[in-house]
């Protein structure tokens, strides 16, 4: 065993709870505390050295969950310490093993001392360096062994009893805990009508949605849009029927991908829990269901305003829909069939002439085309300026708001020292009173930068008429164009976005009106 050389000078100590002590945590103990005190009270009073904390409030398998790990690693990359304290080995062991790989190279190419409360192990020492790799090694293999137990025993009790283990209840269920079992609930109502109305009304998820919004039936959420996937997630999951499957999917380690199991993995266990739906009228669905899969034709293409419309309510990409209108005449048995195509925002009820939206577009356009110079120059200073003060905000917030959550966090800690004993009230309160001046500085900063008006590059006569010269060329263009895909691109192009308002319904048709921005940046190159 090593000793602690006088080269150390500043260590961190690092705090993460194990498996072992998020059981402990559920009986009512603070182990994150009980770690605090084993560092601050036995281990770091032996030693003459600096230390900061990193507290894992979660405990994630990879290094990519654990956000203090991340932040330790990069500070050792730094040169900023040269030792790591921690309750037990175990606690920086656990991640897979190419992160086990990361952890081991920066201790020993760092030389980064391990500190315990039994040993201090130095990297440069070959037993020690030895004692690194097996402690990390055995806590992978441990971690490894304690989830196959887990998750062996969870399935089980699904393949012997048809016990529920897949997580959340569905809606429509309860979880009875004492049988383990799904039993139904108030809501099992809500899933036979949308059953109903996909078998037996015909109805598609998007209109299901609609007709569940105006009977004020609300989400599981408590939200009163019901998204059309939700509608199709239900209408497929044969927990319905009382039948539970577990095993048809896995998370790849390499890559994090989803992909589906073998057939013969798969855990499938009938009359598990009462149903809610009759198997007959889930025949009737999956029937649909299959019938429905190859709608979309492999020729298919984005209409012209696809991903380019926002709701201005809600903030949300507007849809395309389309719905068939049959009209029966009344002196004759003929009947007339109209297409009828609508831009819509679901979550919002909102419904618009998808024509009449993209006509106002175009003529927009020309009349852009149109404009005087002097007014058009003006449009383009406005969105080059705009445009500037944005971007450089954002950043500004962005960067703002990290320093203020870094000195949040600094406060977090100084209350829990405070309340174990590390600091007195007044080293308390003169530590929050810096940090919330630092708070008080960084708002400032934002305040100023938002009262400046930057200074947008002048506009020459001859660029506002290339500029009006191109986007009459992109109109004809446009015009020129057969496929509806590659206006869409074109339009793309040439918006930096479009809002669209909904002002209610006048006379026969709905209305509405139009935020549009030009992409001068674009129209410029």
């Amino acid at each position: 065993m090593s000793q602690l050389p006088s080269s150390v000078r500043r260590v961190a100590c690092y705090l993460r709870r194990s498996r072992e002590d998020l059981e402990a945590e559920k009986r009512g103990e603070d182990t994150l505390l009980a770690q605090r005190e084993l560092i601050l009270k036995d281990i770091l009073p032996r030693y003459n050295v600096d230390f900061d904390l990193y507290e894992e409030i979660v405990s994630g398998e990879n290094i990519k969950n654990r956000p203090q790990f991340q932040l330790l690693l990069d500070e050792i990359r730094q040169g900023r310490y040269q030792g790591i304290v921690v309750k037990d080995l175990y606690r920086l062991g656990r991640g897979n093993y190419s992160d086990m790989g990361v952890v081991y190279d920066l201790i020993r190419d760092k030389r980064i001392f391990i500190i315990t409360r039994d040993n201090v192990l130095d990297p440069a020492n070959h037993d020690d360096l030895r004692n690194i790799r097996f402690s990390m090694f055995l806590s992978r293999e441990e971690y490894e062994a304690t989830v196959w137990r887990l998750v062996n025993g969870k399935y089980d009790k699904a393949r012997n009893r048809g016990a529920w283990v897949a997580g959340p209840t569905p809606l429509g269920y309860d979880y009875h805990r004492p049988s383990r079992k799904l039993v139904p609930n108030a809501d099992a109502k809500i899933v036979k009508l949308i059953f109903e109305l996909f078998a037996h009304e015909d109805l598609g998820y998007a209109a299901i949605s609609t007709r569940l919004k105006r009977l004020n039936i609300r989400t599981p959420k408590g939200g009163d849009y019901w998204h059309p996937m939700q509608i199709r997630r239900i209408l497929c999951n044969p927990v319905y029927i009382g039948t539970v499957r577990y095993r048809t999917t896995k998370r790849q380690k390499s890559d994090s991908k989803i992909v589906r199991r073998p057939e013969e993995e798969h855990i499938v266990f009938e009359n598990a829990h009462e149903p809610i739906i009759d198997r007959e009228t889930w025949e009737i669905v999956q029937r649909k269901l299959n019938k429905s899969l190859p709608k979309n034709n492999l020729d298919f293409s984005a209409c012209e305003l696809a991903g380019l419309i926002t709701c201005g309510t809600c903030g949300r990409k507007m849809i395309r829909q389309t719905s068939t209108q049959r009209y029966h005449h009344r002196n004759s048995n003929q009947v007339s069939v109209y297409q009828k195509s609508f831009l819509a925002c679901l979550p919002c009820g909102h419904y618009v002439k998808y024509e009449d939206v993209l006509h106002q577009i175009l003529e927009y356009l020309r009349s852009i085309t149109k404009l005087d110079s002097n007014v058009l120059k003006d449009l383009i200073q406005q969105y080059t300026e705009s445009k500037n003060n944005q971007e450089k905000l954002q950043q500004i917030l962005h960067d703002a708001e990290q320093r203020k959550q870094l000195l949040k966090v600094r406060i977090e800690r100084a209350k829990e020292f405070l309340l174990d004993g590390t600091f007195t009230k007044e080293e308390y309160d003169e530590l929050r009173r810096k940090i919330d001046n630092q708070i008080c500085d960084i708002n400032a900063e934002i305040e100023h930068i938002r009262s400046k008006v930057s200074e947008g590059p002048s506009v020459e006569a001859d660029h506002v008429e290339s500029i009006a010269e191109k986007l009459q060329t992109m109109l004809d263009i446009y015009e020129g164009l057969e496929r509806k895909s590659q206006r869409n691109t074109l339009l793309r192009a040439i918006f930096d976005s479009i809002e669209l308002h909904f002002l209610g319904k006048r006379g026969r048709s709905n209305a509405f009106e139009l935020n549009l921005v030009l992409d001068f940046g674009f129209l410029d190159r």
